[in-house]
């Protein structure tokens, strides 16, 4: 009677320690498939923009657009604005109707759009970047 009640109680708690540890396999796999997928979707990204900045930047066109439109329209914004400021005798012209649209979105790109979507994007990622960084530790950790 003894030997058939352990044998039950013994085989049940096998296969539920069993079924558990199956389970906890199965997890740890498919975290570590979804870390492994997260970390190549990364790379390629990467790669992507890399490649990118090399096409672009390889033209002597995209090179100069920067130093021959942003430059000079900081420039000009800064001599109105001086000028306005301490009343210099400059007397800098306003840029015609259109290119001054335009000075005004190449002023806004710069000093707002570009750091206000780089805190944006770091806020919002905050949080999957630290948990991919603590997955990958304890994948390394369970290695060792």
């Amino acid at each position: 009677m003894w030997k058939f009640l352990t044998s039950i109680v013994t085989g049940g708690l096998g296969s539920i320690f069993g079924g558990y540890l199956d389970y906890r396999n199965v997890k740890s796999r498919i975290e570590g498939d979804v870390l492994q997928r997260y970390m190549e979707a990364e790379v390629e990204t990467n790669r992507q923009k890399l490649m990118m900045n090399k096409l672009f930047m390889e033209r002597w066109e995209t090179r100069w657009i920067i130093p021959g439109f942003a430059f000079i329209t900081m420039a000009h914004y800064g001599a109105v604005v001086l000028d306005s400021i301490f009343l210099f005798d400059w007397n800098v012209a306003a840029l015609p109707g259109p290119i001054a649209e335009w000075e005004g979105q190449i002023i806004l790109s710069f000093f707002v759009v570009v750091p206000a979507k780089d805190l944006i994007s770091a806020y919002l990622n905050r949080g999957l970047v630290q948990s991919v960084v603590t997955n990958v530790k304890k994948v390394f950790n369970r290695k060792r």
